[in-house]
């Protein structure tokens, strides 16, 4: 039942501590990933967009948070503290993406999160 639900993710989460960035990083197994790119035109010109859906599988959702980074698969770089992540966007491109939307549906027939940008 939930076949799509086969891709591994790697949540980098971004706290903040005296006034430093620190990133700690997660590995999720059995996710849902989706990236989905669209278009619109409007009187001049074409729009572009892109949106991504993960779901992550959980009973207690983790302390995911506007502004932690989401990659498609088992990365094995990290992100140093202080750093801004940035790095990750320009090797990883469509596969990664800045956390922007968080649900909590932990309460669902299948207990996930939903995060997106």
């Amino acid at each position: 039942m939930f076949e799509n639900w086969n891709k591994d993710v790697t949540v980098f989460l971004k706290t903040e501590v005296n006034k430093t960035v620190q990133w700690e990083k997660l590995i999720f197994s059995r996710c849902f990933f989706r990236h989905i790119r669209s278009s619109e035109y409007d009187e001049k010109s074409r729009i572009c967009g892109e949106s991504y859906i993960v779901r992550i599988p959980c009973k207690s959702a983790p302390k995911i948070t506007q502004g932690c980074i989401a990659v498609l698969g088992n990365i094995p770089d990290v992100i140093e503290n202080g750093a801004s992540g940035n790095d990750i966007f320009s090797k990883y491109g469509k596969d990664a993406f800045k956390v922007g939307t968080i649900s909590d549906n932990t309460d669902f027939f299948k207990p996930h999160i939903r995060i997106g940008n």
